[in-house]
């Protein structure tokens, strides 16, 4: 039997500025919000990676087309075709620069070029997309690497992209059914870590719409989602 999940991507970039004492009069705000429905019929699936720190002067490198997840008590891998989205956080406070590009060794190119070298300054984000059709990954082109310059590095990780079908492994995977698991649990994963700040919200699988709820009516127009690890 296949399990499939229904997904989205939500990035939402919300501002509030307030008179104090607290005029209700004096108020400014504003909400710019992005909703993207994900499967669950397409291949397309997302990787996160949460918490990674480097120490200062070392290097990670991620190889697009093999990227190993713990996903419903078992190891999967998730493997990209085309990269879509690539959302990063640098989540140091006060020194980890981040140094990100194409690898020195079979460095996947995407939007850029094999010099192309980016620097994430603490406590900033980083996104990029192009979600009709994404950037192809190779066996020439695969590999992303990040440096911490200038102090320990500590940021969050987010791929978005269409996969491979790839088998699994771990405990209870031995009827080759993996390839499902990859992809049920790609859709899962991007309900839950579906956007810069997003959990708890529903989407509606019947009209493709989101549901919006204000946390505190009297003070802003919060959406429902809020997940502080990628706010």
């Amino acid at each position: 039997m296949t399990l499939r999940l229904r997904g989205h991507f939500l990035l939402e970039i919300y501002y509030h500025w307030r008179q104090q004492p607290h005029l209700a009069s004096l108020v400014d705000s504003g909400t710019l919000r992005f909703w993207q429905p994900l499967g669950p019929t397409s291949r397309e699936g997302v990787w996160v990676q949460e918490g990674m720190t480097l120490s200062p002067g070392t290097t990670w490198r991620v190889e697009l087309d093999l990227l190993p997840r713990e996903v419903f008590g078992r190891l999967i891998y998730l493997g990209f075709h085309r990269l879509k989205l690539l959302w990063l956080v640098n989540r140091a406070e006060s020194e980890g620069l981040l140094q990100f590009g194409p690898a020195s060794q079979e460095g996947w190119i995407g939007p850029w070029n094999a010099q192309t070298k980016i620097l994430l300054p603490p406590g900033n984000p980083f996104f990029w997309s192009f979600l009709p059709n994404g950037w192809p990954v190779t066996t020439a082109e695969l590999a992303v690497e990040f440096t911490a310059l200038e102090g320990p590095a500590r940021f969050d990780l987010l791929l978005l992209g269409d996969l491979h079908e790839l088998p699994g492994s771990g405990p209870g995977d031995s009827s080759g059914g993996s390839s499902d698991a990859s992809e049920s649990s790609s859709s899962s994963v991007s309900d839950s870590s579906s956007s810069e700040s997003s959990e708890g919200g529903e989407s509606s699988e019947d009209s493709g719409s989101s549901e919006w709820s204000s946390e505190d009516s009297s003070d802003s127009s919060y959406s429902s989602y809020d997940d502080s690890s990628w706010s």
